[in-house]
């Protein structure tokens, strides 16, 4: 009990001291200025224009703090929507020149606009492919892709796989280059409408612009309004009496230590 009551007391010191310090920053002057009874409506008052200033700079600032609020998140939904549709236009674009993939032969693989052998693009038009084996005591195959446009030759050597899987795959390729024009056709048509969206989702900013005209009209309300100033004024008229009669002039809000 003795200690709790030792702690409280302390406690007590601590809270009396803190009081005391800042009735001598926010009241400065003699020891009766700052406590006495003399000065007790002056120090009311003094206060009352204090609080009146805060409040409404306190009301400013939140309101300020909203508008720019919602201009920030107008602006971030706006580039949500934009890289969204952005996001779109570069996946069809990526797949633009191979397309989707269709098949994997060891290390050649079949899109639906080329193929790719150990690494080199051959676009499908035009390709003719063909199967041979190669030394028939080591009885491997070898598939050779012509793109007829430049006559390239592309040959690979088949890994073991079954022959008639590689012919399967050969033929698989000729019949995907038949369709290849017209899947190149149906991703142009779905390239031009993510482009449009991209177009449209990009003009589309009012959100932003309603949130900035929000904003500028919080601006000329807030000079258009007469209470800060005359509360300013009337707190510049109690702390020019405080100092008339102190001498020393009070601050506007408590000190920073």
């Amino acid at each position: 009990m003795l200690e709790l009551a030792l702690i409280l007391g302390v406690g007590a010191l601590v809270a009396m001291f803190l009081w005391a310090d800042r009735q001598r920053r926010l009241y400065p002057g003699s020891l009766e200025d700052t406590y006495g009874r003399d000065a007790e409506d002056d120090r009311r008052e003094l206060f009352a224009a204090r609080a009146a200033l805060t409040a409404l700079e306190g009301e400013r600032r939140n309101e300020v703090e909203r508008a720019d609020a919602a201009v920030a998140r107008a602006k971030a939904a706006y580039s949500e929507r934009v890289r969204h549709a952005q996001a779109a236009v570069t996946h069809i674009t990526s797949f633009q020149a191979r397309g989707s993939l269709v098949r994997s032969l060891g290390d050649v693989h079949l899109y639906d606009q080329a193929v790719v052998v150990d690494g080199t693009t051959v676009p499908l038009a035009g390709i003719d492919v063909t199967v041979q084996r190669l030394e028939t005591e080591r009885n491997r195959l070898c598939m050779t892709f012509v793109n007829r446009a430049d006559w390239a030759v592309h040959a690979y050597e088949v890994p073991e796989i079954a022959e008639v899987e590689i012919r399967a795959f050969a033929t698989q390729v000729i019949s995907q280059a038949t369709i290849a024009p017209q899947e190149a056709a149906a991703r142009q048509e779905r390239l031009d409408a993510a482009r449009a969206e991209l177009d449209k989702v990009k003009a589309d900013d009012d959100a932003v612009r309603k949130a900035k005209a929000a904003r500028a009209a919080v601006t000329r309300s807030h000079r258009a309004d007469p209470r800060i100033p005359a509360a300013r004024q009337a707190l510049d008229d109690r702390q020019d009496a405080w100092e008339d009669r102190t001498g020393q002039r009070p601050p506007d809000q408590y000190p920073a230590p």
